[in-house]
């Protein structure tokens, strides 16, 4: 379930499960994060930046619609610092600097066109990946991952380009038959979890510096070494 983590005058910290928009979408009406943010705040709060369905983990809210602007521009204008966990395949021995464009669709796409891809036609992208541990029988690494740039599914794609694909990812570095799969499970709600967290949130905001930390999930610990 959301909970709400951290809380000040202005704003609040919530964990977003896996597999919960941040918005509602499409035409039919899906419960998302923002029917939390809003049972706990009222009408008038909003999420300041937006986490993918498959991710988990922090989102900042807005408890007006100027707070929430507020918070918005240190998103865009990346004063931010975000840092993920992430389970991926293989094993990861050594920091990482990933610096690969990445074209993002452009428009509303269906099918395979809302994969993002590495492209020179792309913008700079640069995402940092930490090694923190690795369990041999699975051949599953934890990581932490700083991403320096914000594309569209940017870890997902940066992680599958260096042969270190999610665990639990469909989309990227597979092949088409499969990834069209996972997206027909994904309307059926019935898609494999991403473990893909975003676990720390560094900024600072009307004077303070705010540094808002979430658990490791729960569906992570089978993964990890003992």
């Amino acid at each position: 379930q959301e909970k709400l983590v951290f809380e000040t005058k202005d704003f609040g910290a919530f964990d977003k499960p896996a597999q919960v928009y941040t918005h509602p979408k499409g035409y039919f009406y899906h419960e998302s994060l923002l029917d939390c943010i809003q049972s706990h705040f009222g009408k008038n709060a909003h999420p300041a930046h937006r986490l993918d369905y498959e991710t988990s983990g922090l989102v900042l809210a807005g408890k007006t619609s100027q707070s929430a602007k507020d918070l918005k521009t240190l998103f865009m204008q990346k004063k931010v610092k975000k840092t993920y966990l992430a389970l991926a395949h293989g094993l990861v021995d050594k920091s990482i600097i990933i610096n690969k464009p990445i074209l993002t669709p452009q428009n509303i796409q269906k099918d395979l066109r809302i994969r993002s891809k590495i492209s020179p036609l792309g913008k700079p992208s640069i995402t940092l990946v930490e090694p923190l541990s690795y369990n041999p029988f699975l051949d599953i690494s934890l990581l932490k991952i700083t991403p320096l740039t914000g594309r569209t599914h940017q870890i997902r794609l940066h992680l599958s380009s260096i042969n270190h694909r999610i665990v639990g990812e469909g989309l990227y570095g597979v092949a088409d038959e499969e990834a069209r799969g996972y997206l027909q499970l994904k309307r059926e709600n019935h898609a494999p979890t991403l473990m893909l967290h975003a676990s720390s949130l560094e900024f600072e905001f009307k004077g303070a510096i705010y540094q808002i930390a979430s658990q490791i999930p729960e569906r992570f610990m089978p993964f990890l070494k003992d």
